[in-house]
């Protein structure tokens, strides 16, 4: 006996109705919380599902929803790749061992159209202006009219960052990396202000020192970037000319008396007041600090040199101790100049040599393999591997990854392990179709690898909905996948079979339930006793229940079995013993067989038949079928399951309560309608099952042979139309025969037509030819259903009467369209024409005449409606209405 749950019907007449599970079942804590997919042969990777939105539709094995995987390797420097202006970066990879990588790896890192080097900006990143490979170097150059250099917070980490975007994975992914050097180099850049003499100075030309020469005078050169550079080799390049201004001192050189010689008038001498020596410094965080150990510099403003047109250059080492500083009201990076000589600074009389400079530009290079990425992250598979400081380079990196499963592959994430067993999932698959090329690999993910989980998949594939049963994977452990961190089981694509069919003919699931166990309608489980109290034929024995599916007779036979035959039956398992309290015999309850008739029955056999509708037992007359021994107590058990028919069919959800209640369970619903109870046939409908037994023999020839037999299979089935020389797709196949059959209840291609077909399959086999069989040219199709959506343009002859010629219309088309909407009923291969649809409509109250009617045609293609022109397929068609449109005007 399985757990029993019950459905409110919602009809007074049905009341609530009773189910029983069919199968054991471990009811796992684990739900589903994410669903992907993924194809290496594509380079693709989807979300179909990530937890947090209502599940939809999911085309297993496609490309659907979109692409997003990426291959991404990113390498950050927070002073190499501080770059505002132009500027080249140089990369430098080592494969395997300190080898430089190969030549056809770095011509594939050049080319656009297999790699992409881009820089991080404020607007995300860009691509570089150009790359190109020179002496087994990646250069990157950034024109002048990019973006800065931004930083980025990438993996949590905040720095400059390029990155490299992979395109082509195949060759990519062979790429082994045990280093990588980055550098970078840039010229012509203005520095970002200049100070001199306690001012900011215009770039164009400048007085460094001002317009007077004084010791200690000093000038400040300022670049974030360039002078950030530390450990590169910087260049600061001006064009320097010397004025001459005039040292203005009001003094009388004379000294006055009432009588002068003419010696008292001698003129004095004028001298070149010039800058002899300065000394260039930086700060290093704790004070200014010589950039120079010697003199390097110094008389790099004397006019030793020259005084006109000279272009100037000063080279040095960024010390790797510099700091930025708040020098007037800008922080940055700056080193100074400062007068430690003037010459003639005393004299009174002369002019001052100042230099005057014009277009300083700063440059700098790194040398040779200069500075490690300080952070690489590697994006894969949805999934970041940030590497830091000393593990960089503990081990040679494979920066770009794939899945490792090149054929297509479905993902499902459990916030639990999927362990115990057995556990049952119920995939509710759209689209069924003929899948049995479809060969799957269950797997689940333990120990950083794919074990084989070798469920029982009811769905074969996914063909039809259906239940996949697992004997839980014990191990099962957590890991990350697509940045997720757990429970995984994959789905494999083994033969490609799915990758064959194209994007349009995946199977699409438009449910995942976990939990999940098959249940029938059962009313009541009774066990009721019986006496023989008379030896008569034919004896029948009424049960209190009707509608009877499971039936179980015993009769006690223990006054007239002999202890041999008691033993003999013992063996075969068909009598239960009871004892008294002396251990003695008190009661042998001996299981008895059904069957359709006594005709072949024996006086010997335990037989007996049974009316299931009626609710009654019939034993035999003692010549055909043994009559039970005469008791005086009950002695006739009869153990029965009642249930069934159509009131069990309930809709989704309706399912809604437990019988008793079990630890850990909130809530039972059953996740699509209930089908498959049928009532009593009619006295109209058992005469032509009996007409069609009595005319085939069982046995199909000719097409009506086929549709008759094939009506006595289920009782679901509505209509049943055979062609001869078409394949299930209705395409010309020689010697073919091709069932389309339409179930009672399944209009719109859902998911019980792969029951329905399993069921006449099996029911037809031996009554059609072997050869159909071994070659596979016995088929059975579902209608091609055609949705109609109408469009009716009518008019009334006052406002009052639109609502009710609008209910009306759309009523007729109802009652048009339904199954039996017409006289007789729709076949198999017909559709209405435009003329009928507008015959359908006429006579609507209210409505004084029809204008327009207009025909919409569509098809499911791909799990989803299509509009068409002309249905290909007319043979199998059938209609159904669909969404229509009314327009009512007022004449």
């Amino acid at each position: 006996m399985g757990t029993v749950v019950s459905a409110d019907s919602g009809e007074e007449e049905n009341g609530i109705i009773q189910y029983e599970t069919v199968d054991d079942m471990y009811v796992t804590p684990a739900r589903l919380e994410a669903v992907y997919q993924t194809c290496d042969n594509l380079d693709y990777v989807g979300c179909a599902w990530d937890g947090t939105r209502e599940a939809g539709e999911i085309p297993v094995f496609s490309r659907q929803p979109g692409n997003l995987q990426q291959h991404l390797l990113y390498l950050s420097h927070e002073t190499v790749l501080d770059i505002r202006h132009n500027g080249e970066i140089c990369l430098e990879f080592l494969g395997d061992q300190g080898r430089e990588c190969g030549d056809k790896i770095l011509e594939a890192l050049a080319r656009p159209d297999q790699a992409v080097f881009e820089y991080g900006t404020r607007d995300g990143f860009l691509p570089f202006d150009r790359c190109f490979v020179r002496d087994q170097t990646v250069i990157c150059q950034k024109g002048e009219g990019q973006p800065a250099f931004e930083t980025a917070e990438i993996g949590g980490l905040t720095s400059f960052w390029i990155r490299l975007r992979a395109l082509n994975i195949k060759l990519l992914k062979q790429m082994p990396v045990s280093r990588i050097y980055l550098r970078s180099r840039g010229s012509g850049i203005e520095p970002d202000t200049v100070y001199g003499n306690g001012a900011e100075c215009s770039l164009a030309r400048y007085f460094p020192f001002g317009e007077s020469l004084s010791p200690y005078s000093e000038v400040y050169f300022g670049s974030d970037e360039v002078l950030g550079k530390r450990g590169a080799r910087i260049e600061l390049s001006f064009g320097i000319d010397f004025i001459k201004i005039p040292l203005e001192m009001k003094r009388d050189m004379v000294e006055w008396d009432w009588v002068m010689r003419r010696s008292d008038f001698k003129p004095d001498l004028e001298y070149d007041i010039t800058i002899d020596a300065v000394i260039w410094e930086y700060f290093n965080g704790s004070g200014w600090a010589r950039l120079f150990s010697d003199n390097t510099g110094g008389d790099v403003f004397s006019v030793k040199n020259g005084t006109m047109g000279q272009y100037r250059t000063l080279s040095f080492l960024c010390p790797t101790d510099m700091s930025p500083i708040l020098v007037n009201a800008r922080e940055s990076c700056y080193v100074r100049a400062r007068i430690l000589k003037v010459n003639n600074l005393y004299k009174t009389l002369g002019n001052y040599i100042v230099p005057l400079l014009s277009g300083t530009m700063l440059s700098y290079r790194y040398d040779g393999r200069f500075a490690a990425p300080r952070e690489i992250v590697m994006v894969n598979n949805l999934e970041e591997l940030v590497l830091r400081g000393g593990d960089v380079f503990r081990s040679p990196l494979y920066p770009f990854r794939q899945t490792g499963w090149d054929r297509p592959a479905l993902y499902l994430g459990f916030g639990a392990p999927v362990s115990g067993g057995p556990v049952k999932l119920f995939m509710q698959v759209k689209n069924p179709a003929d899948r049995k090329d479809g060969l799957l690999a269950w797997e689940y993910r333990t120990g950083g690898k794919w074990k084989p989980l070798n469920p029982a998949d009811e769905t074969e594939a996914f063909s039809k909905t259906g239940i996949v049963t697992m004997a839980g994977a014990w191990d099962m452990e957590r890991a990350r996948l697509f940045g997720r961190e757990l429970f995984w089981i994959r789905i494999c694509d083994v033969n490609g079979c799915y990758e064959a069919e194209g994007e349009g003919n995946s199977p699409i699931l438009s449910g995942i339930f976990e939990n999940t166990t098959k249940v029938v309608n059962v009313d009541r489980r009774e066990t009721e006793y019986f006496t023989m109290t008379a030896y008569q034929e034919n004896t029948r024995f009424n049960l209190s229940g009707v509608n009877i599916w499971e039936l179980e007779v015993r009769v006690d036979e223990s006054s007239s079995l002999s202890e041999r035959e008691l033993e003999q039956l013992r063996r075969m398992d068909r009598v239960r013993i009871v004892r008294d309290d002396t251990g003695m015999v008190a009661n042998a309850w001996v299981r008895w067989d059904a069957v359709e008739d006594f005709m072949d029955s024996s006086a010997a056999d335990r037989h007996y038949t049974y009316n299931p509708t009626e609710g009654y037992i019939l034993f035999g007359s003692g010549r055909r079928g043994r009559i039970p021994p005469v008791s005086g107590e009950p002695n006739i058990q009869a153990r029965y399951v009642s249930g069934g028919g159509s009131r069990g069919n309930v809709a989704a959800g309706r399912i809604n309560k437990l019988n008793r209640a079990i630890g850990f369970i909130s809530e039972v619903a059953n996740p699509e309608e209930l089908t498959g109870g049928s009532d009593k046939e009619t006295l109209r409908e058992a005469l032509n099952r009996s007409a069609a037994a009595v005319r085939t023999q069982k046995k199909a020839v000719t097409l009506r042979d086929y549709e008759e037999l094939a009506m006595l299979a289920s009782r679901e089935i509505r209509q049943v139309k055979c062609f001869s020389g078409l394949d299930g797709r209705g395409e010309p196949m020689a010697g073919a025969v091709t069932l389309v059959i339409l179930p009672q209840n399944d209009r719109e291609g859902q998911t019980r037509f792969p029951r329905i077909k399993h069921d006449v399959f099996r029911y037809m086999r031996d009554k059609i030819s072997g050869s159909l069989l071994a070659e596979r040219k016995f088929l059975i199709a579902e209608p091609v259903y055609v949705r109609m959506q109408v469009r009716v343009e009518a008019a009334v002859r006052d406002f009052n009467q639109i609502f009710r010629a609008r209910r009306g219309i759309l009523q007729a088309l109802k009652r048009f369209f339904q199954p039996d909407g017409r006289e007789g009923q729709w076949q198999i291969g017909d559709l209405p024409d435009n003329m009928q649809i507008r015959n359908a409509v006429n006579g609507v109250e209210d409505v004084s005449c029809i204008r327009k009617v207009f025909v919409s045609m569509y098809v499911l293609q791909n799990g989803r409606w299509a509009e068409i022109d002309r249905v290909a397929n007319r043979k199998f068609a059938y209609p159904i209405g669909g969404e229509h449109e009314i327009i009512i005007t007022v004449e």
